[in-house]
């Protein structure tokens, strides 16, 4: 069993925090206007990484602004949060609109329009679960008739109550597995709803995480272990407890929001890509475009 600190490296801790630390600042400088490149580091200047804190990604920052804040009080917010989190791509949620009263022929035939004129209607970040009608389905219908218009159905079944708590919230979605929704994007709603009446209140906020693969490869590299060693939930879930703890040791930048648990989660799989560019172990999918080269 992994020992809490006596055993992790203090090198890889660095590291780690350094990662933070440095994407972080990147953020800071793009926000003021600052000319690029951001950074001196080559790998985060040649690749891109979220941001370490998730309220800061452009699309949580797009839901944030279009359906979170002006909805806030709506019945249909829940329903709302868990289609946007489902296509994650604001074009396609701009065109879509906020959703009252479900109409299955209109979503589809915008994500079908979207899909057929060869533009970008999900994002590609992750992979929906599940079983979707038959073989060749095209996506659009998948999620506008297998998914969308399933969990609109059993909306109400799902929804957090006030006694919820984040761990309580995923759990209840994952025992009734709503259509396209495996523990990844289960544990993005449940981090979209802590952001709201739903969940605002959780007493789990900085003690609670579902701790991924990437997570879990991270918490092995800051251990010198092998990255596919298993571990269990409970002992990554105690790790990142203690990385939090010790955090204020380490992260002490300007315009710093508070870091969460949910922050310490992100941050090691987005750690865990890095290193693996660092080490020559492979590059990460998407590489970083610099303004002044975009077209």
């Amino acid at each position: 069993m992994l020992r809490i600190s006596i055993e992790m490296h203090d090198n890889q801790l660095q590291k780690f925090f350094y990662w933070i630390n440095e994407r972080h600042k990147i953020y800071l400088k793009r926000q003021r206007g600052e000319s690029w490149p951001w950074t001196e580091d080559k790998i985060l200047q040649t690749y891109k990484f979220t941001n370490p804190f998730r309220e800061n990604d452009r699309v949580t920052i797009w839901i944030r602004k279009n359906i979170r804040e002006p909805y806030a009080n709506s019945p249909e917010l829940f329903f709302n949060l868990m289609l946007a989190r489902l296509i994650n791509w604001p074009d396609t949620l701009s065109k879509i609109g906020y959703i009252n009263n479900w109409n299955t022929a209109y979503v589809y035939n915008i994500l079908e329009n979207r899909r057929v004129s060869g533009q970008k209607f999900i994002t590609g970040a992750y992979m929906l679960t599940g079983t979707f009608g038959k073989r060749g389905t095209p996506k659009s219908w998948q999620i506008a008739h297998h998914c969308l218009e399933r969990i609109w159905e059993m909306r109400r079944e799902i929804t957090p109550i006030l006694k919820d708590n984040l761990q309580s919230a995923y759990n209840r979605i994952m025992e009734i597995h709503p259509p396209g929704f495996g523990g990844f994007l289960t544990y993005e709603i449940v981090t979209e709803l802590r952001h709201t009446r739903y969940l605002e209140n959780a007493d789990d906020i900085m003690t609670w995480a579902h701790a991924g693969p990437g997570a879990k490869r991270g918490i092995n590299r800051l251990y010198g272990r092998d990255i596919k060693e298993p571990i269990s939930d409970g002992q990554a879930l105690l790790i990142m407890n203690y990385l939090l703890d010790i955090s204020p040791n380490f992260v002490v930048l300007e315009d710093l929001p508070i870091l969460e648990l949910r922050d310490i989660e992100h941050s090691l799989c987005e750690w865990d890509k890095y290193m693996r560019a660092l080490n020559g172990e492979g590059r990460p999918r998407s590489k970083f475009i610099p303004p002044h080269l975009r077209s």
